[in-house]
């Protein structure tokens, strides 16, 4: 065997220990990512699946909520394991991140992205109702409550983007926010319902509002 080859088996060796002797090596790994079912956005009492899609070939898996990990879960040969948590209740809302590891390797491969879960059913629910926008190029959906609430979050019925947020600007009574929903197309059509938090709980949502159907016309 010639020095270069030499050379190249070494290197390889050293790849493999680095790879699993530190959270990351970039561009030989794919981080995992995460999922939840049947949504993010989920009513205290129901159940919740969190998936993590990992690259074949991975058999140890780990889930933590705010940085804490919790106990790994083994699966073998199973590159999407889920994880089953439920019925819910205040305390599983938060920040998920999910893991990947080989068996034979006590480290962590780098995390998948924050997933962020919203446990809905806590507070006395908000009201909907939509306003006519400034121009015929918007609608405006009014999210109001008579307790006081910091944060809004509205919602659409089979969307799979995040809940649209804002926070309350005017602390008159009612407490009340203006989505801006543009361009008005059909895409807009569907129902949505609303949400009230408070930003020192960000995950902990009211009930919702009672659902507000948004038809396009033209």
């Amino acid at each position: 065997m010639g020095m270069a080859a030499v050379i190249l088996v070494i290197l390889g060796i050293l790849l493999f220990q680095a790879c699993t002797t530190v959270p990351c090596c970039p561009g030989v790994y794919k981080a995992p990512s995460l999922s939840a079912m049947p949504g993010s956005l989920v009513l205290s009492g129901d159940n919740l699946t969190l998936q993590c899609h990992s690259e074949i070939g991975f058999d140890r898996f780990s889930l933590t909520k705010d940085e804490k990990l919790r106990a790994p879960q083994r699966l073998e040969g199973q590159p999407s394991p889920n994880f089953l948590l439920g019925p819910v209740s205040h305390t599983h809302g938060g920040r998920y991140r999910c893991y990947c590891g080989h068996k034979n390797s006590s480290t962590w491969l780098a995390p998948s992205a924050p997933l962020g879960i919203l446990i809905t059913g806590i507070y006395e629910k908000p009201s909907l109702s939509a306003r006519p926008g400034t121009s015929v190029k918007n609608v405006t959906l009014q999210c109001l409550s008579e307790i006081w609430f910091d944060t809004f979050h509205l919602s659409k019925e089979g969307s799979l983007s995040p809940t649209q947020v804002l926070h309350l600007q005017d602390r008159a009574i009612p407490y009340q926010v203006n989505f801006t929903l543009s361009p008005v197309t059909s895409d807009l059509e569907g129902t949505y319902q609303c949400y009230s938090s408070n930003s020192n709980s960000p995950y902990l949502l009211s009930q919702p509002s009672d659902p507000l159907e948004l038809l396009v016309s033209g």
